[in-house]
């Protein structure tokens, strides 16, 4: 590090640009007009302010001509002019600065060559400046050296190894490349961008059997990785150096798993939402969670298939505690639907192959790559507040593979008040400190539960962090920053002018933003919280709004309408209203009107005019007749005219219409109109005549429970019903005769007579006396007593009950079960307070130091107090009786405390000073001259102590000295400044300071106006630059010409160019078809060529003088264009095809020349293939290896046959088909073998005359029939005789035994006899011993016997004419069904012979010889 660096360093806890651009991993820092010692030191020489680069690092690479040619890679490689290599506030990553050319084009990437493993450094991939994006970062990951991957390319795991641990492995290349995007065109000058790469580790994958010693070796073992990247000139920068590990497992085949209950899988704890740029991520907020029924490294059981493994009704949870800086989103509502991906995995598995034939390593390669099927699941909002909300799960989920549920849950929004939550000071402390992050109180968990609101399963609850962006570096005192507000759309677009409100502010100055409203627009949302701090940085908070409908109105204009008057004269006009115009309203988006938006809110009033139009009558009367009606109100034949009648009219009117558009009067002579007579209504009598009779009333008795028994009281008199009779009259309404009719007749019922009867219950009471009860009082004296319960005597109830009978009122008694109160006991408490007895102990002296008086004062003495020792009497009452007895209790004893005699001892302690010494220090800072003094002097303060030990027994006092520094003292320090005086340039109107970066856009600054400041600097008031646009008609559309800077007077001019544009397109002319017959169908001929004809648009250009937009004005030209006419034949012709896919005789049309005039038809060629088999021949072969009487095995042969193939040909004309055939193919049969068991037997038989004979038994197989000849020879081996015995000893009889590799004896000869090389179907292996018998054993091995097997693969036995025959000595097999058994490759058929296996007798003969061989010797006496 630079001693530039490290003074900066040391004088400032942050290191911040004076630009204030975020110190981030991948980020590009643009400045404007400003140079690189500027950027370091400060905006101009002399200034020095904390700076986030505090210095330029080493310089790796320069160019001293930078060009914006692209070089042969296709890069903008030249174009750099500087690269750097900065400090990296994250370990292990590289830190490069790339400088440009100023003014250069930049159209291509940015590249750099890469090897090794490398990636790019952490945060965001995505390059941008003041939150906007201006290109973008990818590190493309190369593999490092293929083969240690390829394991299969090695002989073996030694090769392999030896592979591994060399120091050069190949790596492939691979790059770094930057895109630059159309915002970086404006920033043209000392621009460079920043990224961070870092080194990776690698790894490889390997399964194993069994772990080895070279499994171990390669799980230990880390192969170095060298990383590095290159420049433009092919120079290395180096990363550090990282490893290739090794990833062992042991091999184990895929488990298949039922699913089991929901729980978490995989989350993901961190966000950006809502944070300050100073800020990188908040963690402790649950973002993504994937929730899970199954393993994912198991196969899901085909029988889980189909289940539900979610039920409808489950609910998960969301909770925020209320430390907590999120909040739940106030745009969800309950009731709102939300979506949540659900992902099926379809396939799972995998197999091990083996890498190295005999060894333990395998890898694992997957049967298929997974095959993912995903849904959504919908949820429903059913409860929300600001710190929890429910989703309630709307479906079944149905388990399909293996199963994850992802949750999003990014359903929370910062909070407004987010610093006050955390603390405001403990929030800037943070800030200006060196901690990388600051835990907060907030706490977030998910919840799962099913229906019945049982728990499914609980997250962790994980505490909330946040994390700055500048890592473990902190705010100084001296660190500014600056907040610029951006007014956007929904799609980005700027609607507002941007406001700073706050420039070069202290960083923990708070700031509240208050979204402006604006027409058309509403509020939306806010990239960064509105209530915050200004941050060290300068940066930019964007206000999102979204378009609304804006209303606005406009006038109605009125009609003029003419209406007729009846009251006036035809002609005559008479002004009835003026008129007055109406209001609309209507909305418009985006200035433009929105459909069906329009409200009249005031209608117009039409102006009203009259016109004369008064109609003509013409009258004739019409006589009235007469009518009779019924009047049920009088008596029956009375008459009374009710109407006299009057005479009718017959009208024609002759009217007069007015159009009430134009006025004018239309005549219409109507129709007769009648006004019919009124006929004259006389009423006739006809009241109803009405007969009533009585009906009598019944008496019925109630019962009364208020009453006295027998008591009676008549409630209801009773009354008579009523039957009645109506006759009624009808009237004759032409000639008023009257009629009568006798209704039905209309009966009232009577009402009963009610009488009540009293059966009042009958209630008799008789007491229950109380008894006393005694009760200890410990509050009172000895034998004492008081009343406190008086005692209440019980009462025993007993009620009798009465019924009536309604129809007599006789009354009946019942009585009812007694009803008992208890009595309440009389309580006495009697008095038993403890009776206590004291002795007192007196109080001990004790001197103590009494630090408050001065040494010398006289003594103070605090009496204690004497101790006490006590007997306590306690006493019990007996319950019953009110009885005492007393009990005497153990002495109880109260220590005393001891008298103080507090002693005056104060320690004595005495200050003195001395006087602060003078420091001189220089100040580049401060302009030349200038002093002031940073730090005032304290004096040296010494603290002189005199303590005082007082004896606690005496009172005796002893005393100690001391001295202690109590203040070291400063100097005073007075800074002298030592920098030239700075330019400072302000704006003639605001008075606010102008950035370095923003001086283009004033005046250039005069010397003879400048204002020295009393600091000393020199003071410039500059002019902002107005630019004024003016057309210029040679200049290309848009392109801008400055023509005036504007420096000297303020007043910009630029040309822009107006050249009209003249776009010439072309009019497709239309192609016409008319149709032949001498053409082919689908032929075509062009009759008539076809002309484009032309449009022209001359567009022109008018410029606005303020803004410099353009308005453009269109005017179009067109040249109309020659159809295009075309002949279409409709001629077909048809042609034959042979289709050996077809059977001889079947036809197929392919095509039916619509198209192209051929008609297509196949005719069936296939060749016609027939087929003769002969039957494949038998032959019986001797199987010596297996006893006689065993199975017969077959070794299959194949048939015969003879393939004749016949073809045909299609005359392509006519469709005639010719036949050829072909000559014969014959394919010859092979033989079918069958092994008939026929192993020679060898037997040792022991005679009664003391001879041995060995008889061998051999065999002959028919290798027509099968049938087994049999040939017995016996020959004589030893014979002990009958000879008599003699007096020397014998040997007893020895033999040679010739055994096979299973120690089964195969021959027996005389034991010095040479053993043949060969016996039957064994070769002697030359090796002999003797057993413990002496017996010598031969010993054989099995020669495998020459077989004349089939040379062809063995198949099915041939098909047999007759299944059901017996076998017959002829060469055809027996049937499967008979008694021999048909088996592939090896088969056994049914014993040929009748005769007795012979093995047990061979066993028996052995043991025998054996026995025989094994007597001792014996003598033999004469």
């Amino acid at each position: 590090m630079s001693k530039k660096k490290m003074d900066v360093n040391r004088k400032y806890s942050i290191k911040k640009l004076s630009l204030g651009v975020a110190s981030v991993s991948v980020g590009l820092v643009v400045a404007n007009a400003v140079d690189l010692d500027t950027m370091i030191i400060g905006e101009n020489s002399g200034e020095n302010k904390s700076v986030a680069h505090a210095a330029v690092g080493d310089v790796l690479y320069t160019n001293a001509k930078p060009t914006d040619k692209v070089d042969t890679q296709g890069t903008n490689n030249d174009a750099i002019s500087k690269i750097v290599e900065m400090e990296s506030e994250v370990e292990g990553q590289k830190k490069i600065r790339v400088y440009f050319g100023d003014n250069l084009n930049l159209t291509k990437k940015i590249s750099f060559e890469t090897y090794g493993d490398i990636l790019n450094g952490t945060d965001s991939t995505k390059i941008k400046f003041n939150n906007e994006e201006v290109g973008s970062l990818s590190v493309f990951s190369n593999r490092y050296d293929g083969r240690l991957e390829d394991f299969k390319s090695f002989n073996s795991f030694n090769e392999y190894f030896n592979y591994v641990k060399q120091d050069n492995n190949p790596t492939s290349k691979s790059k770094i490349e930057i895109t630059l995007n159309d915002n970086f065109k404006k920033y043209n000058k000392n621009r460079y961008i920043e990224f961070e790469v870092k080194a990776s580790h690698n790894s490889a994958s390997l399964q194993y059997e069994r772990r080895t010693d070279d499994v171990t070796k390669l799980e230990n073992y880390k192969k170095p990785i060298k990383n590095y990247f290159v420049l433009p000139n092919g120079d290395k920068v180096r990363l550090q150096d990282t490893y290739y590990v090794f990833n062992l497992g042991k091999a184990e085949a895929s488990e298949e798993a039922d699913i089991g209950k929901l729980r978490l899988q995989s989350y993901y704890t961190s966000t950006k939402e809502g944070l300050p740029d100073y800020l990188k991520e908040a963690k402790g907020i649950y973002n993504d969670l994937t929730m899970t029924t199954t393993d994912v490294y198991k196969v899901t059981k085909d029988s889980e298939i189909g289940k539900t493994i979610i039920e409808k009704g489950t609910k998960i949870e969301n909770i925020l505690n209320d430390q907590n800086i999120y909040k739940i989103k106030d745009s969800l509502k309950v009731g709102d639907i939300v979506e949540f991906p659900i992902s099926y995995i379809k396939k799972f598995g995998g197999h091990y192959d083996e890498i190295w034939k005999g060894d333990v390593f395998r890898k694992r390669y997957n049967n298929s790559s997974d095959e993912r099927l995903k849904e959504n699941v919908k949820v429903k909002v059913i409860e929300k507040t600001d710190t929890k909300i429910v989703y309630e799960v709307q479906d079944n989920i149905i388990q399909k593979s293996n199963y994850e549920f992802l949750l999003k849950t990014n359903d929370f929004e910062i909070r407004e008040d987010f610093i006050n939550r955390v603390g405001k000071d403990k929030y800037l402390r943070f800030l200006s400190s060196k901690e990388h992050t600051l835990d907060t109180l907030g706490t977030n968990t998910i919840l799962a539960k099913d229906k019945n609101n049982n728990l499914l399963f609980q997250s962790y609850t994980i505490k909330s962090s946040l994390v700055k962006k500048i890592g473990n570096l902190g705010y100084g005192e001296s660190t500014t920053g600056s907040v610029q507000v951006k007014y956007v759309d929904e799609n980005n677009k700027e609607i507002r002018k941007s406001e700073l409100v706050a420039h070069n502010q202290p960083w923990h100055k708070d700031i509240n933003i208050t979204p402006p409203s604006i027409e058309g627009y509403a509020y939306v949302s806010s990239s960064s919280p509105l209530k915050d701090i200004v941050g060290g940085e300068d940066r930019t908070i964007v206000l999102k709004y979204k378009n609304i409908e804006v209303k606005q109105t406009r006038e109605l204009p009125f009609n003029v309408i003419y209406k007729e008057d009846k009251s006036l004269e035809r002609g005559k006009t008479v002004v009835e209203s003026q008129g007055e115009k109406g209001i609309e309203e209507y909305k418009t988006l985006v200035g433009k009107e929105v459909a069906n938006s329009k409200k009249i809110t005031k209608q117009p009033v039409n102006r009203v005019v009259k016109i004369g139009a008064k109609d003509k009558v013409e009258t004739e009367k019409i006589p009235f007749t007469t009518r009779y009606e019924a009047d049920n109100t009088k008596e029956k034949g009375t008459q009374t005219v009710v109407s006299p009648g009057r005479e009718g009219v017959k009208t024609t009117i002759t009217t007069f219409s007015v159009d009430s558009q134009s006025g004018a009067i239309k005549e219409n002579k109507g129709k007769p109109t009648l006004k019919l007579p009124e006929e004259r209504v006389v009423k006739v009598g006809s009241k109803d005549k009405v007969v009533t009779e009585k009906l009598p009333f019944t008496t019925r008795y109630e019962a009364d429970n208020t009453k006295e028994k027998g008591t009676q009281t008549v409630v209801s008199p009773g009354k008579e019903g009523t039957k009645t009779t109506v006759t009624k009259y009808t009237v004759n309404s032409t000639t008023g005769a009257v009629s009568e009719s006798v209704q039905k007749p209309t009966v009232v019922a009577s009402q009963d007579k009610v009488i009540k009867v009293g059966t009042k219950d009958k209630v008799a009471t008789e007491k229950i006396p109380f008894t006393t009860r005694f009760e200890a009082d410990n509050t009172k004296e000895k034998g004492t007593q008081t009343v406190v319960t008086t005692g209440k005597e019980g009462t025993k109830t007993t009620v009798t009950k009465y019924t009536v009978n309604p129809t007599t009122g006789a009354v009946t008694e019942s009585v009812q079960k007694p009803t008992v109160v208890a009595s309440q006991d009389k309580v006495i408490k009697v008095g038993t307070k403890d009776k206590v007895d004291p002795k007192l102990i007196p109080s001990v002296k004790k001197y103590v130091k009494d630090d408050t008086r001065e040494y010398g004062q006289p003594n103070i003495t605090i009496n204690g107090n004497p101790g006490v020792e006590k007997i306590t009497t306690k006493y019990t009452v007996n319950p019953t009786t009110g009885a005492i007895t007393e009990t005497k209790g153990k002495p109880e004893i109260t220590q005393p405390t001891d008298t103080v005699i507090k002693v005056a001892a104060k320690t004595k302690v005495e200050i003195k000073k001395t006087l602060p010494k003078i420091e001189i220090r220089e100040n580049k800072q401060m302009v030349k001259g200038k002093e002031k003094i940073v730090q005032q002097g304290k004096p040296r303060v010494l603290k002189e102590t005199t303590e005082y030990v007082v004896n606690p027994k005496t009172g005796e006092i002893t005393q100690t000295k001391k001295t202690d520094v109590v203040e070291a003292g400063q100097p005073t320090i007075k800074e002298v400044g030592t920098r030239n005086p700075k330019d400072i340039y302000k704006d003639k109107v605001t008075e606010v300071v102008i950035p370095h970066n923003n001086l283009k856009d004033y005046t250039t600054a005069n010397e003879d106006s400048a204002e020295i400041t009393p600091e000393g600097d020199k003071e410039y008031k500059l002019t902002k630059i107005e630019t004024e646009y003016q057309g210029d008609p040679t200049l290309e559309k848009g392109k801008q010409v400055e023509v005036s800077d504007g420096k000297k007077d303020g007043k910009r001019i630029v040309k822009v160019g107006t050249k009209p544009v003249v776009t010439k397109s072309n009019i497709a002319f239309i192609e016409k078809k008319e149709f032949s017959d001498k053409l082919a169908k689908g032929q075509e001929k062009v009759k008539q060529e076809g002309k484009v004809g032309t449009r022209t648009t001359t567009v022109s250009y008018i410029v606005n003088p303020k803004t410099g937009e353009i308005t453009e004005k269109s005017e179009v030209k067109i040249d109309k264009p020659i159809d295009k006419i075309i002949e279409t034949g409709t001629k077909i012709t048809t042609i034959y095809k042979g289709n050996p896919t077809l059977t001889y005789g079947e036809n197929k049309v392919i095509s039916d020349g619509e198209k192209d005039g051929n008609r297509v038809i196949e005719i069936g060629v296939k060749e016609k293939i027939e087929v003769k088999e002969t039957p494949s021949p038998i032959r019986y072969v001797k199987d010596p290896t297996r006893d006689k009487g065993e199975k017969n095995e077959v070794i299959l042969g194949k048939p015969g046959k003879e393939t004749t193939i016949t073809k045909y040909t299609v005359n392509e004309k006519t469709g005639e088909i010719t036949e050829v055939k072909g000559t014969p193919i014959k394919e010859d049969a092979v033989e079918t073998v069958i092994k008939v068991p026929a192993k020679d037997k060898v037997e040792t038989i022991n005679q009664k005359d003391g001879k041995i004979i060995k008889r061998t038994t051999t065999y002959e197989v028919d290798s027509k029939t099968g049938k087994i000849t049999e040939t017995v020879k016996e020959e004589l081996i030893a014979d002990k005789g009958s000879n008599p015995p003699v007096a020397e000893e014998k040997e007893e009889l020895k033999v040679g035994i010739l055994k096979d590799e299973a120690g089964e004896v195969i021959d027996v000869i005389k034991a010095d006899e040479k053993p043949q090389e060969k016996v039957k179907d064994y070769v002697y292996t030359g090796k002999s011993e003797k057993d413990k018998d002496n017996n010598v054993i031969h010993h054989y091995k099995k020669e495998t016997p020459k077989v004349e097997a089939p040379k062809t693969e063995e198949k099915a036995l041939p098909k047999l004419e007759d299944k059901k025959e017996t076998p017959k000595e002829e060469k055809v097999l027996p049937t499967p069904t008979e008694n021999t058994p048909v088996v592939q490759k090896k088969q056994e058929l049914p014993k040929t012979s009748s005769e007795t296996n012979t093995a047990t007798a061979v066993g028996l003969g052995i043991v025998g010889l054996g026995a025989a061989m094994s007597l001792r010797k014996r003598k033999q006496y004469k």
